[in-house]
C-alpha cells in the first residue's frame, strides 16, 4: 500500500502536500489509525504519496511539486487531490492507495485514471492521526486497480469503526445487515456530462436484470449543491486551520490561495456570512429530503465526473465547478459512493458511480460484481 501524504507515518513528517507545513512537522509518534488497521490486516507499507496542497484541490498539480501527469495519457492531469495515490496504483506501484475525499479527492483522480475508489460512509472510518482538510466532509478511503482489494482494504479500514452516536459493534451489525438489490436513474444529474458516457450508463441500466426505477431530481440543483458545498467546506477549513493560516498564507500557490481567501472572507464580511447562512439552510433543506430521494436497498447509477481526464491546460476552476455538482452528493449526505472505471470504444476511461445510503459501503461492493459495465484496462 501506498499512504497519502496527510495520514502520520511513525518516524516520518507529514507534510499535507505543502513545504511550509512539512518544516513545521515533527516526526509522527505513531502510524495513523487508518494505517494501522491496512498493516494489521496484511497490506505492507511501501511508500508515501504527494498531494495537491493541503489536499484542497481536485486537479491533481502542486505550486511547489509540480503537475501529476495521467499515466495513461502524459498531456492530461491524474486529478486531486489524491493524485499521487492514483498515479502509484495507475503504475501498479502500490495495490492500494490510502487517501481522503472531501470534495472528490478519491473519486476524481480514480475516475481520470481508470480506477475503482470509495467514498466510505462519512464517520465510517477513523481519520485519527490524519491533517484535516475540512473535518465536516473529511473521509479516508482507498483506490485500487480491482474489486476485491478494495473489498478487503474497506473491511479491514470499517473493522474498528466509531460513527457519532452508534457504537462501533452497532455500525457493524448495521452495515453487514445492509443489502442492495435495486438500481436506480435519475435524469436531472447527467445534465452537462459527456454523452457517449450518459448513451453507455443508460443502456447497462435498461439491460439489469434486477429491480429499476427513475428518481425525481434532488432537492437542490447542481449549482446549489456545488455552492452549498464549497461554502460549508471552506468555513470548515478556517475553523480547522485558521490561525495557521493566518501566519502562512502566501506560502501556497496561487489558485489555492485565491480560494482560501475566498473562505476567509465568508467569515469576515457581512456578505460572505449571509452566503453561509443561505449554505446552511440549504444543507439543512438537502439533509431533510436525501431519505425520501434515495430508498434504502436502492444504488444510483450516476456519472462520477463529467468527462474523460482534462487536458493539463484546460481552465481549472471550470473543471472544479462541473465536479463539486457531482461529487457533492455524496458529500452533503455523507453516503457512500463506489466510482467504477468504464472504457468505452476504446477511449481514455469514464467514470461510473454507484451511490448508496449510509452503511452500505460494502453492499456497493458486492453490487458492483454483478454489473458487466465495469471494466478495467491494463495500466501501463
Amino acid at each position: 500500500m501506498s499512504v497519502k501524504d496527510l495520514f502520520d507515518v511513525q518516524g516520518f513528517r507529514t507534510g499535507a502536500g505543502s513545504p511550509i507545513w512539512l518544516k513545521g512537522a515533527t516526526p509522527a509518534k505513531a502510524h495513523a489509525k487508518a494505517v494501522s488497521l491496512l498493516q494489521r490486516s496484511g497490506a505492507y507499507l511501501s511508500h508515501k504519496t504527494q498531494l495537491d496542497e493541503l489536499a484542497y484541490s481536485l486537479q491533481g498539480s502542486n505550486a511547489h511539486y509540480g503537475v501529476s501527469r495521467n499515466p495513461l495519457d502524459k498531456q492530461r492531469l491524474s486529478g486531486g487531490s489524491s493524485s499521487g495515490a492514483a498515479v502509484s496504483v495507475a503504475r501498479k506501484e502500490s495495490d492500494i492507495g490510502l487517501a481522503t475525499d472531501t470534495g472528490g479527492s478519491i473519486r476524481v483522480p480514480a475516475s481520470y485514471c481508470g480506477l475503482y475508489g470509495l467514498r466510505p460512509t462519512y464517520g465510517s472510518v477513523s481519520t485519527s492521526g490524519l491533517v484535516p482538510l475540512a473535518p465536516r466532509f473529511d473521509t479516508a478511503g482507498v483506490l485500487t486497480r480491482d474489486l476485491e482489494s478494495l473489498r478487503l482494504a474497506i473491511l479491514a479500514l470499517q473493522s474498528e469503526a466509531e460513527v457519532e452516536d452508534n457504537s462501533s459493534a452497532d455500525w457493524k451489525d448495521q452495515n453487514k445487515a445492509q443489502s442492495i438489490d435495486t438500481l436506480v436513474w435519475c435524469d436531472a444529474i447527467w445534465q452537462g456530462v459527456d454523452p457517449k458516457l450518459r448513451d453507455y450508463a443508460w443502456r447497462w441500466y435498461q439491460q439489469a436484470e434486477c429491480a429499476k426505477h427513475s428518481l425525481s431530481p434532488p432537492i437542490l440543483n447542481a449549482t446549489e449543491r456545488k455552492n452549498c458545498f464549497a461554502a460549508l467546506q471552506a468555513e470548515s477549513i478556517w475553523s480547522a486551520h485558521g490561525d495557521w493560516l493566518n501566519q502562512h498564507m502566501t506560502a501556497f500557490g496561487a489558485d489555492i490561495q485565491q480560494r482560501l481567501r475566498w473562505g476567509q472572507s465568508l467569515l469576515a464580511q457581512e456578505s460572505g456570512r449571509d452566503t453561509l447562512a443561505k449554505a446552511e439552510q440549504d444543507w439543512r433543506l438537502w439533509q431533510q429530503h436525501q431519505s425520501q430521494w434515495l430508498p434504502q436497498g436502492a444504488a444510483l447509477i450516476m456519472p462520477t465526473v463529467p468527462s474523460i481526464a482534462p487536458l493539463i491546460d484546460d481552465d481549472p476552476e471550470c473543471q472544479r465547478d462541473a465536479l463539486l455538482g457531482l461529487t457533492s452528493i455524496a458529500g452533503l449526505s455523507g453516503w457512500p459512493q463506489l466510482q467504477c472505471p468504464v472504457f468505452i470504444d476504446g477511449d481514455l476511461p469514464h467514470g461510473l458511480s454507484l451511490l448508496g445510503r449510509e452503511q452500505s459501503d460494502i453492499a456497493l461492493i458486492e453490487f458492483a460484481t454483478a454489473f458487466p459495465f465495469i471494466g478495467q484496462a491494463p495500466h501501463p
